[in-house]
């Protein structure tokens, strides 16, 4: 392929459509969460009107680190990766997918361990985050090579 040279900013472009995928998907369900069950820390806050740059400022650092996250699991994907071919499935790489899957369980422990009452949400978000980081990234990195 002519385009090697491409290949970095092509990963970064995955790792953009991925990251801002769950970032925006993360800013829907948390504004749900947030106003059916609010935080004490939110409802103390709101009582003296500061409770919207909190949110503001909560959402905006979140989807920035989830784009970042997601330029980076694109970067491994392709670096794990043996060739620019490939075909399109579900695992793209098993290595990388299950080496994601196992960093999703090793956060997924303390984040049980303190937050217990939300175990349900943190499955949910670890499901997520381990099915686009681990198998929609790699295949965005093969889908935009391989065009």
């Amino acid at each position: 392929m002519g385009c090697s040279r491409l290949t970095p900013v092509l990963d970064v472009l995955a790792g953009m459509i991925g990251g801002m995928l769950m970032g925006m998907t993360w800013s829907g369900y948390a504004a749900i969460v947030f106003t059916a069950i609010p935080p004490q820390m939110l409802l103390s806050r709101s009582e003296s009107g500061g409770s919207a740059r909190l949110i503001f400022a909560t959402f905006t650092v979140s989807i920035a680190g989830f784009l970042v996250m997601g330029v980076g699991a694109a970067l491994a994907a392709d670096a794990a990766m043996p060739g620019v071919g490939g075909d399109y499935s579900i695992v793209a790489n098993v290595p990388y997918t299950s080496f994601v899957t196992v960093l999703a369980l090793v956060a997924g422990v303390p984040l049980t361990a303190f937050m217990r009452t939300h175990i349900l949400h943190i499955a949910i978000w670890l499901t997520m985050a381990a099915g686009v980081y681990g198998a929609l990234i790699p295949n965005l990195v093969l889908a935009l090579q391989n065009r």
